[in-house]
């Protein structure tokens, strides 16, 4: 799992003759730009790098929404990008609605050139190369002597926060708003995973999905919040859950009980729509933070390797980890935790909650965790 150096809190893109953009397997947003046409809208529901290609005939200009999720096919895409030619002095404005663009491994996201182009709420996974194609020469070696320069300062790679001002006449100046130390862990190699487990004893196995180390390798509690229901359940009662995991969170503190929290779709996030909308604070005494896919609600992990609190769990050494549907995950079983007595009662009467939550107490299971840091290996057995 790729750790990018730089974090884009807020990004502008700016493309002129020789064009550059930058990348970040984020959501990248921004509100500069005005829509100066009219709005072009994707239809459908999943699609591939042809029919979003499809979206951005040259010269294109004005608003795009993005209506879809477009996954590149190495049998009917061409080719590994999707090329965004604008003409001059037209801005471009794509609306991403939280949609994704993956490069299943092998392949970029945009090329873009000639263009004013402000990108929102668009998420970009596994992509082989820069999801975005950078082609400014000029700002990529400003960028890298910036970098270089603060990361020699501090004697650690750093988290930076930056915006890009550009005029009308190409000019453009970069504002370092903020920057700290990316906190790294070296010489851990984790545990070795056993061989021949037999796979009705396995929670969950997956491979190149996880980050970072765990300081257990036994748990005792597991909190799973159910993707579906929670989905189903009133949005503006989505932040009844997130209170409900920080109240359990604060209970078991200084406790020594070894926790897991499995959520669907991003924990930490702003948007009830999108995961579970909870602080660092509220989730720190879990030990494996797990967020899981479910696309059926719209549900996609999402870890910005540049925000707060992904630097949170890294130093708390706290394991991120999370399940797609691909050939990451090897095995996902949660229905296997259905056999443990759920305590979710002890902690909400509600039920209305505790039918979405739910608090199982494994440590009669004497359930296993595996990390093998160096090949990012993870199997949980229970």
């Amino acid at each position: 799992m790729k750790i990018y150096k730089i974090s884009l809190f807020i990004l502008m893109i700016m493309i002129f003759s020789v064009g550059f953009a930058f990348a970040e397997d984020a959501n990248q947003t921004d509100s500069t730009f005005g829509v100066t046409n009219d709005t072009v809208i994707s239809e459908g529901g999943s699609s591939n790098y042809g029919d979003l290609q499809n979206e951005f005939p040259s010269g294109v200009s004005g608003t795009v929404n993005l209506a879809a999720n477009y996954t590149f096919d190495e049998t009917k895409d061409k080719y590994k990008q999707v090329e965004i030619t604008g003409s001059p002095g037209k801005k471009i404005v794509i609306n991403g609605t939280n949609h994704v663009i993956d490069g299943n491994g092998k392949a970029g996201a945009l090329k873009i050139s000639n263009a004013a182009v402000t990108i929102n709420d668009l998420v970009f996974k596994n992509s082989a190369i820069s999801s975005i194609i950078v082609s400014n020469s000029t700002l990529m070696e400003q960028m890298k002597r910036l970098l270089n320069c603060i990361q020699e300062e501090y004697d650690y790679p750093v988290d930076t926060e930056f915006t890009i001002n550009i005029s009308e006449s190409g000019e453009y100046s970069i504002d370092l708003l903020q920057c700290r130390p990316l906190q790294i862990q070296k010489g851990k190699s984790g545990t070795v995973i056993p061989p021949n487990v037999d796979e009705k004893d396995i929670l969950l196995e997956s491979k190149g999905a996880s980050t970072g180390m765990c300081k257990t390798t036994d748990l005792d509690i597991i909190v799973y919040v159910d993707p579906v229901k929670y989905y189903n359940m009133p949005y503006n009662d989505k932040s009844l859950i997130a209170k409900l995991v920080g109240k359990i969170n604060w209970f078991y503190r200084d406790k020594g009980k070894h926790m897991m929290l499995i959520v669907p779709g991003r924990v930490g996030t702003s948007s009830p729509e999108l995961g579970l909308p909870t602080s660092f604070s509220d989730i720190s005494t879990y030990e494996i933070i797990c967020e899981t896919e479910e696309t059926k609600a719209g549900f996609n992990p999402e870890l910005s390797y540049g925000s707060h609190i992904f630097q949170d769990l890294v130093e708390a050494e706290i394991l991120y980890t999370a399940i797609f549907n691909n050939e990451k995950t090897i095995h996902f079983s949660p229905e296997k935790l259905e056999s443990s007595k759920d305590i979710v009662s002890e902690f909400e009467e509600s039920e209305k909650l505790t039918d979405i939550v739910h608090v199982y107490d494994v440590s009669d299971r004497k359930c296993k965790v595996y990390n093998d840091v160096a090949n990012e290996h993870l199997m949980i057995t229970c």
